[in-house]
């Protein structure tokens, strides 16, 4: 932004140095210039920069907003891109008399200056415009065609994905992920800017905001990246794409998803083989870790890790299978997908287009003789019925449900068509867990740590099972032999300053 602009926006008190240093610091994490980052603080409205600009810069507010064509007349012409008017925040175009013209959204700079010597724009073919309506226009240019590019925009779209600003941009978000212990990069577009978002400790940030006009390269590179479609913006599409970021190997897994204003992407970042946490670090108190090894180390029965989304399952089973890996067991595994590469086990992935899905996964690893068996995820009849028949005989059978509680599991395995008879016979215990922002020394969050609940299954238990108890019942037995919510848990690692009870009522609830 043109420093004469700032100086008449602090002149005219319409903005304040802590504003500057503030839309500063925003311009740093979200991109842009130091206009749009005023703007975002709500310091100054769009309408009113436009006005200032007009002022210090001496020209007319536009009036008549140039068409898509003029703009990508003039583009064609004068050789420029429309990143390059994104980023310089300026319009050109052609008007009736095939003049180029230019509108400016945040003031002068060197680049911009260059292209009005370069292009012979005069003064009477200068205007101010409202950085929304710039963005719109764009919005326009973006959108202006189908939504499903015609064959011969492929090569378009291959060369955005090899251009060097999306390559550079790419690069640097993924470098930033990594240094800020992310778990996703969110992706996501909306009318005129599109905005990366963080997931850092269970939570998103925002890192940058950018003009959508940005957005078709960006997708573009990640889509080859990691093996889609690059021209498909109609259907869903899964990815994945490996490399080595400081020194680490790391496996990004890409989803697509088509919205209005383009697709949401997501990357996830998955570990390849990683040095894991023990379950003290995890946040499992000693006589629960106790208690679950001696459950992994039965030679047979079902053991499910419950929990959401995100609340730290897949870490926790990895750990078992770690500590079972003692080289004396033929150790199998069906994921969707493998996250990290444990060496001395059998893993496989699931491949819904070939037919591979858990249920037939399973079919073929009991034929492998295996001691040991993980299945990703129990979320289907058949996979529930053979996860529960192979725990019966003779297997260790671990997964997951996504249940809430690990009375809750029971339920649902049953609800999945398990009968309660064979459910009490195949079950040795249940994990449930989430996870909570860990409070640091300096009073903020740091990490995260995990909040756990085990069910063991006694007599007692295996006959409340049996004849399809409700879940509080199932509870009240439990507890007489060891069981303690997880809430309690949770209370625990808060009285001992691990976490707080906001943090509690976030994740818990009451």
């Amino acid at each position: 932004m043109n420093s004469n602009i700032v100086d008449f926006l602090n002149a005219q008190g319409l903005i304040s140095p802590t504003d500057v240093i503030e839309a500063r610091a925003l311009q740093a994490h979200g991109g842009g210039s130091v206009a749009s980052a005023l703007i975002r603080l709500g310091v100054i409205g769009d309408e009113r920069l436009a006005e200032v600009v007009a002022d210090t810069m001496g020209l007319p507010l536009l009036a008549d907003a140039p068409d898509v064509g003029q703009i990508l007349a003039a583009q064609q012409s004068l050789r420029f891109s429309l990143n390059w008017l994104a980023e310089q925040e300026v319009l050109v175009w052609h008007d009736v008399l095939g003049r180029p013209c230019i509108a400016f959204a945040s003031g002068s700079n060197a680049l911009t200056a260059e292209a009005i010597e370069q292009w012979d724009i005069v003064p009477s073919r200068r205007f101010a415009v409202a950085l929304r309506q710039l963005r719109a226009i764009l919005a326009d240019l973006e959108q202006g065609g189908s939504s499903q590019p015609a064959s011969g925009s492929i090569g378009k779209l291959e060369e955005l994905a090899e251009d060097a600003p999306a390559i550079e941009f790419i690069n640097a978000m993924l470098s930033e992920a990594m240094a800020r212990r992310a778990s996703d990069i969110h992706i996501e577009p909306f009318k005129g800017d599109m905005q990366i978002r963080l997931r850092i400790d269970g939570t998103l940030h925002l890192w940058r905001t950018v003009p959508a006009i940005r957005f078709a390269a960006i997708a573009s590179r990640i889509k080859l990246l990691c093996g889609m479609d690059i021209a498909e913006r109609r259907t869903p599409q899964d990815g994945r794409y490996s490399l080595r970021i400081a020194g680490r190997d790391v496996d990004i897994r890409a989803s697509c998803l088509p919205g209005v204003w383009g697709e949401s992407i997501v990357l996830r970042f998955l570990g390849r083989t990683v040095d894991l946490p023990s379950l003290a670090d995890l946040g499992v108190a000693p006589a629960m870790a106790q208690q679950i090894g001696d459950l992994i180390r039965q030679p047979a029965g079902l053991v499910l890790i419950a929990g959401p989304t995100g609340s730290g399952k897949t870490t926790t089973v990895y750990k078992l299978l770690e500590q079972l890996n003692d080289g004396s067991r033929k150790i199998i595994t069906i994921e969707d997908p493998v996250e990290i590469d444990l060496p001395g086990v059998i893993q496989v992935n699931v491949r819904q287009d070939i037919g591979l899905d858990f249920a037939s996964g399973l079919r073929s690893m009991l034929r492998q003789d295996p001691d040991v068996i993980f299945v990703g995820e129990i979320r289907d009849p058949d996979t529930a019925q053979m996860a529960t028949r192979a725990a019966m005989t003779g297997h260790l059978v671990i997964s997951t449900v996504h249940t809430r509680s690990a009375a809750a599991s029971i339920t649902r395995m049953i609800d999945l068509g398990v009968e309660g008879y064979l459910l009490a016979e195949a079950i040795s215990g249940i994990i449930a867990q989430r996870l909570l922002r860990r409070r640091s020394a300096d009073n903020t969050y740091s990490g995260r740590i995990g909040v756990y609940e085990l069910m063991g299954v006694d007599p007692l238990l295996r006959e409340a099972i049996r004849r399809n108890a409700p879940q509080n019942e199932l509870e009240q037995l439990a507890s007489q032999t060891g069981y303690r919510p997880m809430i309690d848990d949770a209370r625990d690692k808060a009285d001992v300053g691990l976490t707080d009870a906001g943090e509690i009522q976030r994740v818990l609830g009451d």
